[in-house]
């Protein structure tokens, strides 16, 4: 059985963007993401060394959000699966769904959002 923790609207702002200017001026984000991981562990013994301590999982998604430049909201969404599953060994599995909400492209009111899942190999 797997189980799931799911972090909801970790909001931040990083250089991300394919126009020089969003690189530039940052852009507003909204990240939710999902780890697989057996919890049962951290339920019979109610300590947080059995888990994921929710607070530091956000944090590394900003913190890898922030520190580097990217064109692509896939690629952003990509680095930041990729840095969860090497921060937590126990997480089998990382689903991020990364939000633009104001992307720079006419017709577009609701923002964009990427959804991608790795495993751990």
């Amino acid at each position: 059985m797997t189980d799931r923790l799911a972090i909801h609207r970790i909001a931040f702002r990083a250089p991300c963007g394919v126009f020089p200017e969003e690189r530039a001026l940052l852009v507003d984000f909204s990240a939710d993401i999902t780890l697989e991981l057996d919890l049962a562990p951290a339920a019979r013994t109610d300590d947080l060394a059995h888990t994921v301590d929710y607070g530091g999982a956000a944090a590394l998604v900003v913190d890898t959000a922030k520190k580097m430049e990217r064109l692509l909201v896939e690629r952003l969404a990509e680095d930041i699966a990729q840095a969860l599953l090497a921060a937590y060994p126990a997480v089998g599995r990382a689903t991020v769904a990364l939000t633009k909400p104001r992307p720079p492209a006419e017709h577009i009111g609701g923002g964009i959002t990427v959804t991608l899942s790795r495993e751990r190999a």
